[in-house]
């Protein structure tokens, strides 16, 4: 039953993106949208939906559960660098070059992470506030801007690939941990890669930095979703302070601020160096991001394998 949802699930998916992003123009906002709201949202959908399973909720660097929100920012992130790494070796045309504005909002997401993660800990109505910030982000970028309308091209395929998600989501309801990990990190590897094939490396590179940013937030913020439901329903919370069921440890959230970071000090840079200082930046940002997910991927795996 779970791996009949999975397949059914991952190739609705697949076909309702492909078919969607063939039919959507790269300008104006169905470009926009696809790369700020829609892409990020179908991976959300596979990663914060099995938040909410039963045990999913305990919080911790033992926690198989925790590292779902942090590895898929790290996957996406990744696209950055290779994207950028044939621009930088003279191989193909620069996908960001000086001209191009690196949006506030990610650096500002990474900023926030890493507030949260000096704190420690926070009460639940703490992570409904991440969870706030992403839903509301994704909102305003989905609002027209002077001259757009609302609509756009491919709606059926968008909506089977939407589809497609949640049954997928469905599939990782219970399931091994480790597992969900590897396979929404593969959605949002996927996703990208596939907006790339249809609208270029600039609009990867964005779509990558997008994606992390509301995954970061909206993940964490599902999290404190569920603690919430537990404390309306009753059930016992983990940790009182102040009357106030508190979760955490948080450290971990450092993980994808610091990839974010990485990755907008790079786009800003990028395009005003030349020679082996692009390369060394590309090439340095590449592994510290390989580096920062060696360090969350083993956790769930080998937590996994020894229960």
């Amino acid at each position: 039953m779970t791996i009949g949802l999975l397949l059914c699930g991952g190739v609705l998916l697949f076909v309702g993106v492909r078919c969607w992003l063939h039919v959507t123009p790269v300008p104006g906002r169905p470009g926009r949208l696809a790369r700020r709201v829609w892409a990020p949202l179908l991976v959300v959908i596979v990663v914060a939906v099995p938040l909410l399973a039963p045990g999913a909720q305990e919080m911790g660097s033992g926690s198989v559960h925790w590292s779902v929100s942090l590895a898929v920012p790290l996957v996406a992130l990744l696209a950055v660098p290779v994207l950028l790494l044939p621009a930088v070796l003279g191989r193909r045309s620069d996908p960001w070059d000086a001209e191009e504005r690196l949006v506030l909002v990610w650096p500002a997401v990474g900023v926030l992470l890493l507030l949260v993660a000096v704190a420690g800990r926070l009460p639940q109505s703490g992570m409904l506030v991440l969870f706030t910030l992403g839903a509301v982000l994704t909102w305003v970028e989905s609002i027209p801007r002077r001259g757009e309308q609302w609509g756009g091209p491919g709606t059926a395929w968008l909506t089977l690939a939407l589809v497609g998600s949640a049954v997928l989501a469905a599939g990782l309801w219970g399931f091994d941990p480790a597992w969900s990990t590897l396979i929404a990190a593969t959605v949002a590897g996927g996703v990208v890669v596939t907006l790339t094939r249809h609208h270029g490396p600039r609009a990867g590179v964005s779509t990558a930095m997008w994606m992390a940013a509301v995954v970061a937030l909206l993940a964490p913020g599902m999290l404190g979703f569920g603690a919430l439901t537990d404390m309306l329903q009753g059930r016992p919370m983990p940790v009182m302070v102040a009357g106030e069921p508190h979760v955490g440890p948080l450290m971990l959230l450092s993980v994808p601020a610091v990839g974010l970071l990485a990755c907008c000090g790079l786009l800003a840079g990028v395009g005003r160096w030349s020679g082996l200082g692009r390369v060394a930046a590309v090439l340095g940002v590449l592994l510290l991001l390989l580096g920062l997910l060696a360090a969350v991927v083993p956790v769930p795996i080998a937590v996994s394998l020894s229960v």
